[in-house]
């Protein structure tokens, strides 16, 4: 039909196998919207997720946080 569709269960539960279910995981992408879907998906496969509501773009634009770069380490 053309429309996007999750894929089932089992193949997601195989794209995430490699992150442990004890841990909480907390998506971010820029803006928020993007790690909705992957928030979204770990609930549904039973992790305890969680949504950083900020997004990247809060995180980066306050000085007092830290920024960690490929390399250089923590700014």
């Amino acid at each position: 039909d053309g429309q996007p569709k999750l894929k089932p269960l089992s193949e997601l539960r195989a794209l995430y196998a490699g992150i442990g279910q004890n841990k909480r995981i907390i998506t971010y992408c820029n803006r928020g919207k993007q790690s909705a879907l992957t928030y979204f998906v770990l609930r549904q496969l039973g992790y305890e997720a969680a949504a950083y509501d900020g997004a990247w773009f809060e995180w980066s634009n306050d000085s007092t946080l830290p920024i960690e770069r490929d390399g250089d380490g923590a700014h």
